[in-house]
């Protein structure tokens, strides 16, 4: 496995990604994802020779805020440590940042877990309330 930097020359192997896992609104608009991947703040991945088979994508201000909009692996390469690798990565990058976020499914019990294993916390426990429009 290796790691390496994401860019939009590897769009068709995140949409294969996403569509694996159902996440169908990212699959619509080619040129909108290549251009969210452009604008990201990181973009990391694992390859398995010429697969992508994982990443990670961030966005934020580098200073204050780090979103961590997507993290997925592929099915038949979960439950093997890359996806805690790749987030071991985003937070060592910005450990100086002040807030690392996460959006999940809250029936998701898998990626809750996964998150709460790895340090995370549920946002209500910062007394903060998030909003969406």
């Amino acid at each position: 496995m290796k790691l390496v930097e994401i860019d939009e020359s590897y769009l068709s192997q995140i949409k294969a990604l996403y569509e694996e896992s159902g996440w169908s609104a990212y699959l619509a608009d080619d040129e909108k994802l290549s251009r969210a991947i452009k604008n990201s703040l990181l973009t990391l991945g694992y390859m398995d020779d010429d697969e992508l088979v994982c990443f990670v994508r961030c966005v934020g201000d580098a200073e204050h805020v780090v979103l961590v909009q997507d993290l997925i692996v592929k099915k038949d390469y979960r439950r093997e440590g890359l996806a805690k690798k790749l987030m071991k990565e985003v937070f060592e990058k910005y450990k100086d940042v002040r807030w690392i976020q996460v959006n999940t499914d809250g029936e998701n019990e898998v990626a809750n877990a996964f998150y709460k294993a790895i340090g995370m916390k549920e946002i209500s426990e910062a007394g903060v309330v998030s909003y969406f429009k």
